[in-house]
């Protein structure tokens, strides 16, 4: 996030107090979200609301991308804490769901799985999407030696990318409900 924040400050006044603040934010809504889904989650479980818990965590991670495309101070700061909520909520909501539909020995392979998941989605765009628009945008200092980007244009095409993943993401969460539903 230090780039994102850093190409969208119009008077680079940021210094790494005012940075540790977005790591923060999004652990403090990602703990939240984990104890309130919790209690929420598993008071729904099995009904005819469990898919419609998972489908508004969804919408949430799909609205805090296409806020993150509108790449100001306080909308990174809204879609930083949207994502801490979806994560936090989706890594609840998962293991409650297997437990009620699936038997204990099914936990480990779903949770295996979704960590995987999680953590190669990560390496996609963290190492690769983000980086690519960054760089494709960035311009050389010949003064200091040192590539930068500065503007909507270095990460806004990531963030619509990502929004595309949610909405994909949006999308099997309906087909998984409208699969049960028909049971």
């Amino acid at each position: 996030r230090l780039f994102i924040v850093s190409s969208i400050s119009s008077d680079h006044s940021l210094n790494l107090v005012s940075l540790d603040k977005y790591p923060l934010i999004y652990f403090s809504f990602n703990s939240l979200s984990r104890i309130v889904t919790g209690g929420m989650v598993k008071e729904v479980m099995g009904t005819e609301y469990t898919f419609y818990c998972l489908c508004v965590i969804e919408w949430l991670g799909f609205i805090s991308q296409l806020i993150g495309c509108i790449m100001t101070k306080f909308t990174i700061y809204i879609s930083i804490s949207l994502a801490g909520i979806t994560h936090g909520s989706l890594m609840t909501f998962v293991p409650l769901y297997c437990r009620y539909y699936y038997s204990v020995n099914d936990l480990g392979t779903v949770l295996g799985f979704l960590t995987t998941g999680n953590a190669i989605g990560s390496i996609l765009i963290a190492t690769l999407i983000f980086p690519y628009f960054y760089h494709k945008n960035s311009e050389y200092d010949k003064y200091t030696n040192e590539e930068y980007c500065s503007g909507k244009s270095c990460f806004r095409k990531s963030y619509l990318i990502n929004s595309l993943l949610m909405f994909i993401a949006l999308i099997l969460s309906y087909s998984i409900y409208k699969k049960d539903k028909n049971r």
